[in-house]
């Protein structure tokens, strides 16, 4: 669940900008890749580190 308020909150604040202003300024190539592959990212972490993390 966390992992999809993680993508959707910034998407949400981003999309209110959008239509307030018709300017997206917050649409970096940081945020793109952020909200593309790092939740791919994490899960891979977890799965291929996990007897090490003991979280």
């Amino acid at each position: 669940m966390m992992k999809l308020f993680n993508i959707i909150a910034p998407l949400i604040v981003i999309g209110i900008c959008f239509f307030r202003n018709n300017t997206v300024y917050a649409l970096h190539i940081g945020t793109l890749v952020g909200l593309l592959i790092q939740n791919r990212f994490t899960s891979f972490c977890q799965i291929a580190y996990e007897k090490y993390l003991h979280v």
